[in-house]
């Protein structure tokens, strides 16, 4: 009997310094992690149809906050955002290197969301358009979603269109090249920008649409104004009205890399002269 009452007394001891031990420690916030938490639904897709290598399946597009305000430098402006938006594609399998897109906005930050979903942040909703294609590469496949992206009206409400002041589109015009006896008939875009581009150990390069150009194109004086040099026929299969952008290392569109694109507007082929 004695021996009951001694263990039930070092019970209770052990339990009441477990207990203060747990009262006095103080607890640690929880870190938000935007990859994983849980996000506002802003729009989603139906699709069970599996395409693709990958059996893509459908999308799904939420608002998540931040761990703590981020500022970006998206075309020239400075943006302090305490949330972002999480792209998920959803499949019945999918693994390695991937990168979404929206229409002809690369998002080459893609993270692994288990064996069924890839997702990505987007932190510049201005490359979102109602209507828009979602599709998803890997180097050897593109796949485009056979759903287009739906948004409701009141988030598209909040959509500024894509404007970099100082970026512009300046002239396309024919050009002979002549180099010996060869004449080389090309076809000149030429593309201006107050954002002067800096020095780098890292080479420009230019995307319009989903063609992207290097070896093309060259810079004008000053650091202010490129020219892409381009035969006819590759001009002819430019798709009228696709995006331009000049970016290093990376198309990064989410926004993330804002501060190393530049943004020219869209292609007008009327412009040619």
């Amino acid at each position: 009997m004695r021996t009951t009452h001694m263990l039930a007394a070092v019970l209770v001891v052990v339990l009441g310094v477990h207990f203060a031990l747990g009262q006095g420690a103080p607890r640690e916030p929880k870190t938000i992690d935007p990859h994983l938490s849980t996000g506002t639904l802003v729009t989603k897709g139906e699709s069970k149809t599996p395409i693709g290598r990958d059996k893509l399946l459908t999308y799904k597009l939420e608002e998540v906050d931040l761990p703590q305000p981020i500022e970006f430098d998206i075309r020239g402006k400075q943006q302090r955002l305490n949330k972002a938006l999480r792209l998920t594609i959803s499949s019945e399998s999918i693994q390695g290197a991937h990168t979404i897109w929206i229409d002809d906005a690369a998002l080459p930050r893609v993270f692994g969301l288990g064996a069924n979903a890839i997702g990505v942040l987007i932190y510049d909703r201005s490359i979102l358009r109602n209507g828009a294609e979602i599709s998803v590469s890997d180097g050897k496949e593109f796949v485009t979603l056979p759903e287009k992206l739906r948004l409701p009206k009141n988030f598209t409400a909040t959509i500024e269109p894509i404007i970099e002041e100082g970026s512009s589109i300046i002239a396309i015009r024919s050009a002979l090249r002549i180099v010996e006896s060869i004449r080389q008939p090309l076809i000149e875009i030429e593309m201006k920008t107050d954002r002067a581009f800096p020095v780098r150990n890292a080479v420009l390069q230019l995307q319009i649409g989903k063609r992207f150009f290097q070896n093309e194109l060259r810079e004008g004086s000053g650091g202010h104004t490129l020219i892409l040099d381009v035969p006819p026929r590759t001009f002819a299969e430019l798709k009228d009205g696709a995006e331009v952008i000049a970016f290093y290392n990376t198309p990064d569109r989410s926004g993330a890399s804002g501060r190393e694109i530049w943004y020219f507007g869209r292609l007008n082929k009327r412009m040619l002269k």
